[in-house]
């Protein structure tokens, strides 16, 4: 497994032997498991030579919220975008919550980069703090929220006259 020097590459399988391919390039070193990274580099003797490394660094995640911290009465989509530079975002990790403990699994994500929640609140509305959870296939995980202020229920309006002045 030849990659160009300083080039980052996720691995979950076998990762064989690199001491001198010519000679042991099928010997099974080690069981890789998910969430390690395999940095391969130019080597004056062997042509090459691998590192693993865990991967401790929790990925990035924003959200774009068109109604930041605004009143709205309205259905509307939340953007969430995320990135990881080491073992890469797991798709099946992201997950959603109203207080940041009880979490949701978003269980039609495919993406690496982003996704697009409808958030669509109950007849009353919704005032509070919309969490998402995103992990890395090293099951580091990173947390992000917007402010949701979300008002469905139409004021109401009373009238009464006093029937002696008029």
């Amino acid at each position: 497994m030849y990659s160009p020097s300083g080039v980052w590459n996720f691995y979950d399988g076998t990762l064989y032997s690199a001491v001198n391919p010519a000679y042991d390039n099928n010997y099974p070193a080690s069981n890789l498991a998910t969430g390690y990274i395999l940095q391969t580099d130019s080597d004056s003797t062997y042509g090459y030579k691998t590192y693993l490394v865990k991967d401790t660094t929790p990925p990035s995640i924003s959200i774009y919220n068109p109604y930041e911290n605004v009143w709205t009465n309205k259905n509307f989509d939340l953007t969430i975008s995320f990135s990881d530079s080491g073992s890469g975002i797991n798709p099946n990790s992201l997950q959603w919550s109203y207080d940041g403990t009880n979490w949701n699994s978003i269980t039609n994500n495919t993406s690496t980069s982003s996704y697009v929640h409808s958030w669509t609140p109950g007849s009353g509305g919704y005032n509070g703090y919309g969490y998402y959870k995103i992990c890395d296939y090293a099951n580091n995980c990173s947390t992000a929220s917007t402010r949701i202020k979300n008002d469905k229920t139409a004021p109401t309006l009373t009238l009464s006259h006093n029937a002696g002045v008029i």
